[in-house]
């Protein structure tokens, strides 16, 4: 399976967003602008379609000197939709660039032709088999897979034990009791759950802190 990273922007307190909405950036422009290099480095880039629908992003590579090679900046982009809830006009269907969508179970939508694709993944429950994504991206040569999701996405793979490096932007801001936690476990820069995170490293970008992590599954 692919190396996967997950990326996580968020405040002090964990927060990657507020239950009643508001600023859709926490972390700062140089902090952005890093991700950027993340997505550059990476084979594909993988995201939950609550994410789509809450922020329509794009999942490319905006900055033409970050080329991994001549031609193409851009990373494949995954969807996991299990009910295939997206409406067709969000910009990883509009743009030209391709997006596959796995979901659980196939039904005729108006986005379902090239350079679309819709993989069926079906697992528990309604839900999209995580064994099932890795297995096709196996088969597609992807080495290197970026997770930038939400609290779920991002509970479902550490529940699965497929990620291999945690990567925290964290902005100095504290979110409070509206704050949407980064994953659906109680969780910190040092421990999720009953996994404990391993500190890797420590960059100072701009004003907010990048934190290298790396989950140490039982």
């Amino acid at each position: 399976r692919p190396f996967v990273t997950c990326k996580i922007a968020c405040s002090e307190d964990g927060g990657i967003g507020l239950t009643t909405g508001g600023n859709k950036w926490i972390t700062s422009k140089e902090s952005r602008e890093d991700v950027h290099k993340l997505r550059a480095s990476s084979d594909a880039i993988l995201t939950g379609v609550g994410t789509v629908l809450a922020d329509n992003p794009r999942l490319t590579v905006r900055d033409k000197n970050l080329s991994k090679f001549e031609g193409e900046i851009h990373p494949r982009r995954y969807v996991l939709d299990s009910s295939l809830r997206m409406k067709g006009n969000e910009h990883l269907l509009t743009d030209g660039l391709g997006t596959t969508i796995f979901c659980n179970n196939l039904k005729k939508v108006s986005y379902n032709k090239p350079p679309i694709k819709i993989v069926e993944a079906a697992g528990e429950s309604e839900t999209v088999s995580l064994k099932k994504v890795m297995n096709f991206l196996n088969k597609e040569e992807c080495n290197t897979l970026m997770i930038e999701a939400g609290s779920k996405v991002n509970t479902s793979f550490i529940t699965s034990k497929l990620i291999d490096e945690i990567i925290f932007y964290i902005a100095p801001v504290r979110l409070g009791k509206d704050k949407i936690n980064f994953s659906e476990f109680e969780s910190s820069f040092s421990k999720i759950g009953t996994i404990d995170l391993e500190l890797k490293e420590i960059i100072e970008i701009g004003p907010d802190r990048k934190l290298i992590t790396k989950p140490m599954y039982s």
